[in-house]
């Protein structure tokens, strides 16, 4: 998958929050959703300075292929797919 890192939009952090609501399988504490939703602004800034400091055009993601299902990772690429990402190998 290849992802653009660009700036947050208004809103998006209160997604990520529901997002993380959404797997509570993997992230069940409130408190640590909330400092993740209003942290999310500064880290997708700082990677994007950082990567874009090094030239960087694309960021490789790894999860389960589309082949071998796993609802965990259906979630998980669904998350990189609407996040602008594409499957651009299955190994």
């Amino acid at each position: 998958m290849t992802m653009t890192i660009r700036p947050i939009e208004t809103g998006e952090d209160a997604k990520c929050g529901a997002l993380l609501r959404a797997l509570p399988e993997w992230f069940g504490i409130e408190e640590d959703i909330a400092d993740y939703a209003r942290g999310l602004a500064s880290l997708v800034e700082h990677a994007e300075r950082a990567l874009r400091a090094q030239s960087v055009e694309v960021l490789r993601v790894k999860a389960l292929s589309p082949s071998r299902p796993d609802a965990h990772d259906e979630r998980t690429r669904g998350f990189y797919e609407h996040m602008g990402s594409r499957l651009i190998r299955e190994t």
